[in-house]
């Protein structure tokens, strides 16, 4: 595991796509990528990413690809 990196997280539902990047980490392993989060910044990003995964329950539009990229702190 390497301390102090950001993550890239991606949610499907249906055929909704939200790709969440430079997500602040604890660490990230680097062969296979996966996070460890503080338990506040995952709610957060949940929080964020779980209205935009609701919203075709009550649009017609055609289901949304959506981007997300927190830039890195200073």
């Amino acid at each position: 595991m390497v301390a102090d990196r950001t993550a890239t997280q991606v949610y499907q539902r249906g055929r909704v796509t939200i790709t969440v990047a430079g997500i602040p980490a604890v660490a990230v392993c680097p062969q296979c990528n996966n996070a460890v989060l503080e338990w506040d910044v995952a709610q957060q990003v949940e929080d964020l990413v779980q209205p935009l995964l609701r919203w075709t329950e009550k649009h017609t539009l055609p289901e949304p690809v959506v981007n997300v990229v927190f830039p890195a702190s200073a």
